[in-house]
């Protein structure tokens, strides 16, 4: 699954660099997320992401696989306020879902996953957590927000037909592989947020000018360097012009995103300039 040694060392190191990262309450909180994710380890979430694209004959950028390490996670979310709902967009095999959960803070954690078989791993992520609550009470009750739910839903995140992430006060995205029309797709829809809601993503800032940036810092990721970007609205809920679900688009392009832009294998996923390096199917390489 991992080396402990190595990712204790990883840890060790990470802790050297962020002085200011509460080291105590940070190995409590991620030693609840590894065990919920010791029988998912990164190359299992890739597996079957590949799969699934592969049986939809599927070879969109945007729907590159890769996985968010704890700690950087972590000294993200410490940044900014975690009391209300948390949505990620490409939630994967739920991790970032589950990483949210275990700050304790956030009334509802949800995912939404294009990928149905991904959002089958994720739930069964989510029924490890809830076996902590079962089995070790004192530990969720330590650790967890009572009554706080995780959720999983299959869904386009551009068609808020099918799911309306609009009422998120937290919105995250992996978005370090997304094409630029699945952001500007996103950020279309994010002009439905209210004023206040932080937006985390990854390499590419999200393309509004209803948006201010507040923090970029560079973390390494399950691949690499990765800049995280914290925004924040700085507008009021608006409606936004109607736009094409890019799941339709995907399909009507047979399988490619608009860009045309066909990967022959995962590991050639297109590089940018913010971080340096994007998520590739072949690491198996993990970080705390």
């Amino acid at each position: 699954i991992h080396d402990p040694e190595s990712v204790d060392e990883e840890l060790a190191s990470f802790l050297r660099d962020h002085l200011d990262v509460d080291a105590s309450d940070l190995r409590r909180r991620r030693a609840l997320y590894d065990y919920v994710f010791d029988a998912f380890p990164v190359h299992n979430g890739k597996q079957v992401s590949r799969k699934a694209r592969d049986d939809r004959q599927f070879r969109v950028s945007s729907l590159v696989y890769g996985e968010i390490t704890y700690a950087p996670f972590y000294a993200t979310l410490r940044k900014i306020d975690c009391s209300g709902t948390f949505y990620d967009l490409g939630s994967g095999a739920g991790k970032p879902v589950i990483a949210a959960a275990t700050m304790g803070a956030f009334r509802k954690c949800i995912g939404l996953e294009y990928l149905e078989e991904l959002v089958d791993v994720a739930n069964d992520a989510k029924e490890r957590l809830e076996d902590v609550s079962r089995k070790r009470p004192k530990v969720a009750s330590a650790l967890l927000r009572p009554q706080a739910t995780v959720e999983f839903h299959q869904a386009d995140v551009t068609d808020v037909s099918a799911f309306d992430w609009s009422d998120g006060d937290v919105v995250f995205m992996n978005s370090t592989c997304f094409d630029d029309s699945l952001m500007e797709a996103i950020a279309s829809e994010a002009s439905r947020l209210k004023k206040g809601t932080t937006v985390v993503t990854f390499t590419k800032r999200l393309p509004s000018p209803d948006f201010d940036i507040l923090n970029t810092e560079l973390y390494q990721m399950s691949w690499g360097g990765a800049t995280v970007i914290i925004q924040v609205k700085r507008t009021d809920a608006a409606v936004p012009v109607s736009c094409v679900p890019v799941s339709e688009r995907w399909l009507a392009n047979g399988g490619l995103d608009d860009s045309q832009l066909l990967l022959p294998d995962d590991a050639a996923a297109p590089e940018t300039a913010a971080s340096g390096s994007s998520p590739e199917e072949e690491s198996t390489t993990t970080a705390p």
